[in-house]
C-alpha cells in the first residue's frame, strides 16, 4: 500500500514539473534528432501528460 501511495506521490510531482521537464527533452531532440532514446522518451511524456489531462483537466 505504501508503495501505491508513493507511486502516486512521485507522479504527482513529476507532472507538477512536466511543462519544464518535456522542454528540456525537447530542446534535446532538436540538437540530437538522431536520438531514438530522446524522441521515446519525449513521445512518452507526452502521453503520459495527454492521459492526465484527460483525467482532471485543468477548468
Amino acid at each position: 500500500m505504501r508503495s501505491v501511495a508513493h507511486q502516486r506521490l512521485r507522479e504527482i510531482h513529476w507532472l507538477s514539473h512536466a511543462d519544464n521537464y518535456l522542454a528540456l527533452v525537447r530542446d534535446a531532440v532538436q540538437k540530437n534528432p538522431d536520438d531514438e532514446e530522446l524522441r521515446e522518451l519525449m513521445a512518452a511524456m507526452e502521453r503520459a501528460m495527454a492521459a492526465q489531462r484527460k483525467r482532471r483537466p485543468l477548468h
